[in-house]
């Protein structure tokens, strides 16, 4: 009913998320998001979010980088960011 509602976008691609489904579909939904506001902090995590769950660390770590340097006093963003490091370094850590 309102496709500029922000809002509705990043909250199903954050629910996707939790729920490990659709990942695809959160991708695009965050991306529409972030088309209309692309300097949401909020929409910047749930697009990390997204894309860890979808085992791309580094472009995670690199949006959540970029939101702890900005946001310092956001302790979640800190957190994320740890998380996202850890799940690199397990991938990494795998034999070949």
């Amino acid at each position: 009913m309102h496709p500029e509602f922000s809002p509705a976008y990043n909250d199903l691609a954050w629910r996707y998320a939790e729920q490990d489904k659709s990942l695809q579909d959160a991708l695009g939904l965050i991306e529409t998001a972030l088309k209309i506001e692309p300097e949401n902090k909020a929409y910047l995590d749930t697009r990390a979010e997204v894309l860890y769950k979808l085992h791309r660390y580094d472009d995670a770590i690199a949006i959540e980088k970029k939101l702890v340097y900005l946001y310092p006093e956001i302790h979640l963003f800190r957190e994320q960011l740890k998380k996202y490091l850890f799940a690199r370094q397990q991938t990494n850590d795998l034999p070949k």
